[in-house]
């Protein structure tokens, strides 16, 4: 999905312990509250290293759409590494020139799911660069096949680093079809509402 955002990326980098200075620079907020999204109180089942920042979904929307976003410090030895050198789109440039390090992105993130959801089975791809909130973020798309509810899944990524945190925004639904025009407008709404940093 490629409108300008419409599709969510891996950042399994190495995290840090939050420390309180440091917690306060890597946050993610909605600026004002977005039509037809309410927040859920329910645990995540992701990256247990990130922080949970944002958690709304979309339930009169057809399919039903989960958005969430985790944050967290970079840790000492990633930001010591020449991928780190580069932020927002210079960071998210240099993960998608690099083969390698594309597939080993890509990898990541297929790990990262299959471990919280072992009754499913991952594959996807790394779509291209994406702005959220001023940041360029890398795109990427997963789909999930589970042998239980909620059988077919697709989820769309976005990952970033700003030169001390990571960011990573999860967009979820049923199904392997993209969203429709018309949710993918709702979601873009909500994107654009997003704030990264204290």
């Amino acid at each position: 999905m490629k409108r300008v955002a419409m599709a969510m990326l891996s950042c399994a980098l190495p995290l840090a312990p939050v420390t309180a200075a440091v917690a306060q620079d890597c946050r993610a907020t909605l600026t004002s509250n977005v039509q037809g999204w309410n927040g859920l109180n329910t645990p995540s089942r992701q990256a247990a290293l990130m922080n949970l920042h944002i958690e709304v979904v979309c339930a009169d929307c057809t399919p039903v759409v989960l958005f969430e976003a985790f944050v967290s410090p970079a840790s000492l030895r990633f930001r010591s590494q020449t991928l780190a050198l580069g932020t927002g789109t210079a960071f998210a440039q240099a993960v998608l020139s690099d083969p390698q390090i594309r597939a080993s992105f890509l990898a990541d993130l297929v790990h990262s799911e299959q471990a919280h959801s072992p009754m499913c089975q991952f594959d996807g791809y790394v779509e291209g660069i994406a702005m959220v909130a001023s940041l360029g973020m890398v795109a990427t798309v997963l789909r999930g096949d589970c042998r239980e509810a909620p059988g077919r899944l697709r989820a769309s990524y976005f990952s970033g680093f700003d030169g001390i945190c990571i960011y990573r925004l999860r967009v979820t639904w049923r199904g392997w079809e993209p969203l429709p025009p018309d949710v993918q407008d709702r979601v873009m709404a909500l994107l654009e509402k997003i704030r990264f940093g204290p």
